[in-house]
């Protein structure tokens, strides 16, 4: 599964940011713990019913600081693969878009010290 690595300036505002930048993109964002965040957009019953029409998509988000610097991890925690082949492009596609969000908003709120690392 996909996981992207966005080094920044400061891991607090950071949090922040990437909650907005995700709740824009129309995930629900859930904190598991002050550094670590869920966010879900559609559902397992909306798969059932409508197949790749209707992706569910679950990401994690965790935030790290350390010496070599600060971190967000992003990582994509389903596939899409129970819509079938629409389903995987679909979730491509709103991974990418989720990416390309979160690069924007972190760059834009001076956040982003780095490239963003593909892991």
């Amino acid at each position: 599964m996909a996981s992207i690595a966005f080094p920044v300036t400061d891991p607090t505002a950071a949090r922040s940011t990437v909650a907005q930048a995700l709740e824009g993109q129309g995930f629900t964002v859930t904190w598991t713990d002050d550094w670590t965040a869920e966010a879900v957009i559609g559902s397992k019953a909306g798969v059932a019913l409508a197949g790749g029409f209707k992706p569910h998509i679950r990401l994690q988000a965790s935030f790290t600081a350390a010496e070599q610097g600060a971190w967000v991890q992003v990582a994509q925690t389903t596939t899409g693969a129970a819509g079938g082949a629409l389903g995987l492009a679909k979730t491509k596609k709103r991974w990418r878009a989720t990416v390309d969000a979160l690069t924007g908003d972190l760059q834009s709120a001076g956040l982003l010290s780095g490239a963003p690392q593909e892991t």
